[in-house]
């Protein structure tokens, strides 16, 4: 939302009384007073309550400049008096009447001084009022007021004005709007900016292409969609370099935070390496910016010419301090290697250390802060945390430590699922910590199928599959929360994504997982039932042909599923490759062979050995006799197959092969038992040996996780 006091208090001021101004002057300290005491107020209920009495001491110069002064003033100051009370109450109060009361009589002496500014401004705020109680369904009451304030602002035909509210528009309604009409929203934007640039709106056209680019990385676009925008971006800082001396410094931030971002979605090693090396040498200069090392919050100033009158409307934008940006590098990084923790290297643990270490000092750190400032950057930063702890747990279940998910290793994780289960969390915290009941049921997911607890597995994954399904759900955020909207709103400016705006089906990353696993529990059902040898004269034959076709009626949706995501993931190898391993796993029995290209096997021997262990193993299972092949030949390609197999499962895991490795050496075993004439015993005996090898190698890993 625009605001100007954020950016240059008591400007604006023309008094004609010394003690008026000192009342102005007073209000403004009280205030200060306040955000000094911003970062303890969550500490105690007496900080709180001083802080509290910071505010009012505040409204309660302004209260009493407008009553004892009143003819005083100039029409101007009157009303920029009014509003900054209205936005002391709408920040600091939960007093929204009394906010919305003086809002109106402020937009009233701004109609009548013809100050276009400050209409807006008025129209804004009260705007944002409504916003916050309306509870009509799709807030169609402030939506209904907002497009109003659009309409008047378009007919006074400035490109600037008309920009602003539309991208505001899409801060507050997006979630509601379909993607392509948010696409288009944005694109217009940036065209009109574009054709009317200047030095005071280029770096509305900056936020503008930035905000484009997140929205398409987080609503699951395709990566080749979001390096377009990507591209758009750093071609308009190329060439207007005129204008880049007046971009806030953040924005060089956020396009190399950008660019790092979309190469660990592509899976680019080599260039998230380089590029987190400059990002590295971007930090050590942006150190000597002691205005943002402390501030999470920077204005884009927009000029506006509508006829005669000429103005700035400063779009705050609330984002992270500098030491929060070095953690959300060090995060992503660490997040890039999560995939390559069976390497041993702890490259993952090391960042994630730094992030952990980061997010102390930044609770720590006392800084000028509103109390419900520092409340949503508590809930961030713990938030934060958590998320690191997730990726902390995936790089151990990487390297086969199944069991160090506990209480011991991972204490706050375990204290979110008790809080969060008991029902501890206020509503404020409930906005943001629901967002993270998916990942632990993820978590849970993994570490029951590892251990064997196939139906806890189920459970979880199907329950993955609710949260993030397009339909709405008792788990969804679509029913969770009682304004929806709000809370999507919420959720985007304290940074952790909109429950509305995400990705759902199968664009959400873990749907997609969940239903990978689905596919392999699915079919290992099937599979049991049909090896019962059920009679219908058998006491549970129909709870067990229940069962069967519940089982079978999943597979034929997992199975369609599977096909429609292979035309929307074509273009990236890892991904396509992954569900035409598990499209033939369902159709298993048809024994359809499976080809790849070399270059793709190379690509999955760098990212993930497991993947590309599965491909051989498919491969074996389903490669089929050449007619030009004798029949020692086709044996032999598959001992070869399963043999790579193996091979691949070994480097996975580091320390000795997967149950993927094992299978492919029993594999190999049985093929040389059943045609122990065209092979020697030397080479029966040494499988088996290497087999047990294995064996015992699986209880040593076993009594050590134990």
């Amino acid at each position: 939302m625009t605001e100007s006091d954020t950016c240059k208090r008591g400007a604006r001021l023309c008094l004609n009384s010394e003690k008026l101004q000192r009342l102005i002057e007073l209000s403004n300290w009280f205030l200060d007073e306040a955000y000094k005491k911003g970062s303890t107020s969550l500490q105690a209920e007496e900080n709180l309550l001083e802080y509290n009495n910071y505010v009012r001491a505040s409204l309660s110069c302004l209260f009493s400049a407008l009553e004892q002064y009143k003819g005083l003033f100039m029409p101007a100051d009157e009303v920029f008096i009014h509003y900054k009370i209205t936005e002391i109450l709408l920040r600091e109060t939960t007093s929204l009447d009394l906010a919305s009361d003086y809002c109106s009589r402020g937009l009233q002496l701004a109609k009548r001084s013809d100050s276009l500014e400050y209409q807006i401004r008025f129209e804004l705020l009260n705007f944002e009022i409504q916003y916050l109680t309306d509870r009509s369904k799709g807030k169609k009451r402030s939506f209904s007021y907002f497009m109003n304030i659009g309409e008047c602002c378009e007919s006074l035909n400035s490109i600037t004005l008309t920009s602003i509210i539309e991208y505001l528009k899409i801060q507050y309604f997006g979630m509601i709007f379909e993607e392509d009409q948010i696409y288009r929203n944005y694109d217009r934007i940036v065209e009109r900016l574009e054709a009317n640039l200047t030095e005071k709106t280029f770096a509305f056209l900056q936020l503008a292409l930035v905000s484009q680019l997140q929205f398409h990385l987080f609503s699951g676009s395709s990566i080749e969609f979001a390096l377009e925008k990507y591209n758009r971006l750093k071609e308009s800082q190329g060439k207007y370099p005129q204008y880049m001396k007046f971009l806030p410094p953040q924005f060089k931030a956020i396009t190399q935070i950008l660019d790092l971002l979309i190469s660990i979605q592509d899976d680019d090693f080599k260039s998230t390496k380089s590029k987190m090396s400059r990002i590295d040498a971007l930090i050590r200069e942006l150190k000597a910016l002691e205005f943002w090392a402390r501030n999470f919050r920077f204005c884009v100033p927009v000029e506006v010419k509508v006829a005669e009158q000429e103005f700035v409307l400063p779009l705050q934008i609330n984002w992270v301090t500098l030491r929060e940006f070095s953690m959300l590098s060090y995060f992503y990084c660490g997040v890039s290697y999560v995939i390559k923790s069976w390497d041993g290297k702890n490259r993952t643990e090391m960042l994630f250390a730094q992030c952990q270490k980061y997010i102390g000092y930044e609770l720590r750190e006392h800084v000028l802060i509103s109390s419900t400032e520092m409340e949503a950057k508590v809930l961030r930063l713990k938030y934060f945390g958590l998320l690191i702890n997730f990726y902390q747990v995936l790089a151990k279940f990487q390297c086969n430590q199944w069991h160090s998910f506990n209480r011991e290793e991972f204490p706050q994780l375990f204290r979110f699922i008790e809080d969060y289960n008991s029902g501890r969390f206020s509503s404020q915290e409930l906005v943001i910590y629901h967002k993270f009941v998916d990942k632990v049921y993820f978590l849970l997911a993994l570490q029951s199928q590892r251990m064997n607890n196939l139906d806890a597995a189920l459970h979880y994954y199907l329950k993955l599959r609710e949260f993030h399904s397009s339909s709405s759900t008792e788990l969804n955020d679509y029913n969770f929360f009682s304004d929806t909207i709000l809370a999507s709103y919420k959720q985007t400016t304290s940074g952790v994504g909109g429950c509305l705006q995400e990705a759902k089906d199968y664009h959400n990353q873990l749907y997609f997982l969940a239903t990978l696993n689905l596919v392999i529990l699915t079919v290992h059902n099937l599979r049991h039932l049909k090896l019962r040898n059920v009679s219908e004269f058998d006491e549970d034959y129909h709870v067990l042909m229940d069962r069967y076709a519940r089982f079978l009626k999943l597979k034929n949706i997992l199975h369609d599923e599977l096909v429609q995501m292979r035309t929307l993931y074509k273009t990236n190898v890892l991904l396509s490759s992954t569900l035409d391993i598990f499209v033939q796993y369902i159709l298993a029995d048809e024994g359809q062979p499976v080809e790849f290209e070399s270059a793709h096997l190379e690509k999955f021997s760098q990212v993930s050995p497991l993947l590309l262990s599965l491909v051989y193993f498919v491969k074996g299972e389903t490669i089929k006799m050449n007619r030009s092949q004798s029949e020692l030949e086709h044996l032999n390609m598959k001992v070869q197959l399963y043999n790579q197999s193996f091979k691949s499962s070994c480097k996975q895991s580091g320390c000795g092969p997967n149950a993927v490795g094992y299978i492919a050496l029993k594999e190999i075993s049985n093929i040389i038992e059943k045609n122990q004439s065209c092979f020697d015993k030397e080479k029966l005996d040494n499988i088996q040996l290497k087999i047990k090898d294995v064996k015992q190698g699986f209880a040593t890993r076993k009594r050590k996780l134990d």
